[in-house]
């Protein structure tokens, strides 16, 4: 089947799905982000513990101290995020605002940055007709608009709508050799999300340096720019917060990591119900189950591509940054946005390669990772709780039939051409 019919099945099929997701439960689903979108009633999910962040640093208070540890907000981002206020508010644009803008912006700026990814990954692209490139960034865009992850941290305000960007054009960047630019837009990232500091350690073991290097420098500088700013206090005090948040997780069911899942097998909290200031108490079951489960992902994601020489490094590069997403303890739906650029390259890539049964997996297991399925949160509190943990699920199988395809041969199969 040619790409451009694939991809149109694909969106259908999603669209189908959405609209009969939506009549069932209008609330939480993709029309329902997607027209907060469009009328541009976006939330302030980032923006209101950032708020409080920069006012408790204003007031020359200890940040997370008096934020976080005194349960006014959940800030949980580290000091150099607060960068992005220092820049914006002297020009009048309030955090609120500027994080509005970041998300209206980069939504639609994903969507095009995967059509061209997908044209730039597919082994057709030189016998594609200009018609036939137009048609597939436009199915591309349809399937982008109902992956819920993309759309919901649009919609919430979020600053991963911006991140979720970030990460498609440094994939982008990989794909065309552009080592140092992609180690940038990765650096970038960790200016508001820490854990993807980790890349540094894979490029080091990959002998990346272009790409470790020009990383190193851009977490470097802002940390740099950061303490000066800030001061130490603060940037020694996030240690804490990394430790508290390691040993707490989240209850709350759009926690969809392993330790949201023990939280729920194990009734820590109430997982219906999102508290903005309160975590769930330490449980020790809770704690090892996601040490454990995020130190073997990371090893898996860190030696596996090394021990089968998986020949594509951009599949080794996504099988990682989606791998570190995966084994946080706090993931939530919209950090799954990572996924919709990396299922773009996938199919792309495999679309004419490999075996059809394990192209199929990746396929659902996309389209299960692009659903919201509200009413499953039902389930929560009964026997049937593992069920609600469906993205988590979802992105497993997503990175296990990524593992198997990365050994395929790469010669185009003539007989599914």
């Amino acid at each position: 089947m040619p790409p451009g019919k694939r991809l149109a099945a694909l969106s259908l099929l999603l669209l189908v799905v959405t609209l009969t997701l939506w009549g069932v439960h209008p609330q939480g689903s993709e029309v329902h982000a997607l027209g907060h979108i469009v009328l541009g009633r976006l939330n302030n999910d980032s923006s209101t513990c950032m708020d409080f962040g920069w006012e408790a640093l204003r007031a020359g208070k200890a940040v997370y101290e008096t934020v976080l540890f005194q349960h006014v907000a959940k800030f949980q981002y580290p000091m150099s995020s607060l960068l992005l206020y220092k820049v914006t508010v002297p020009f009048g644009l309030y955090g609120e605002l500027t994080l509005k803008i970041l998300s209206l912006l980069s939504f639609p700026a994903t969507l095009l940055l995967c059509g061209e990814i997908f044209l730039l990954a597919t082994p057709l692209k030189k016998s594609l007709s200009p018609s036939e490139k137009v048609l597939i960034r436009v199915w591309i865009a349809a399937v982008g608009l109902l992956f819920y992850p993309v759309t919901q941290a649009s919609a919430l305000g979020q600053i991963q709508a911006f991140l979720i960007f970030l990460w498609a054009l440094a994939l982008y960047f990989w794909m065309r050799g552009g080592e140092r630019l992609s180690g940038a837009c990765i650096g970038l990232v960790c200016v508001f999300k820490p854990q993807l500091g980790v890349f540094l350690l894979w490029a080091a073991l990959r002998r990346r340096w272009p790409f470790f290097i020009t990383m190193l420098g851009v977490v470097a500088i802002t940390q740099v720019v950061t303490i000066l700013l800030f001061g130490w206090h603060n940037e020694i005090e996030y240690l804490a917060v990394i430790s508290y948040l390691s040993h707490h997780g989240e209850v709350y069911y759009p926690n969809q990591s392993v330790n949201g899942l023990l939280q729920r097998l194990l009734h820590t909290g109430d997982s219906l119900t999102f508290d903005a200031v309160n975590f769930p108490p330490y449980n020790r079951i809770v704690y090892l189950g996601t040490v454990l489960s995020s130190a073997l992902l990371m090893a898996l994601a860190l030696l596996l591509p090394m021990v089968r020489r998986w020949r594509d490094s951009t599949l080794d590069f996504l099988f990682f940054g989606l791998i570190v997403t995966v084994a946080s303890p706090i993931a939530w739906e919209h950090h799954y946005g990572y996924f919709f650029p990396a299922g773009i390259y996938c199919i792309a890539v495999f679309l004419y390669r490999g075996s059809r049964a394990l192209l199929l997996g990746l396929e659902a297991s996309f389209f299960l990772l692009a659903l919201s399925i509200p009413s499953l949160s039902s389930l929560a509190n009964t026997r049937w709780s593992v069920l609600v943990s469906y993205e988590l699920f979802a992105g497993l199988v997503f990175l296990g039939t990524l593992a198997f395809l990365a050994n395929e041969p790469k010669e185009l199969d003539s007989v599914r051409r």
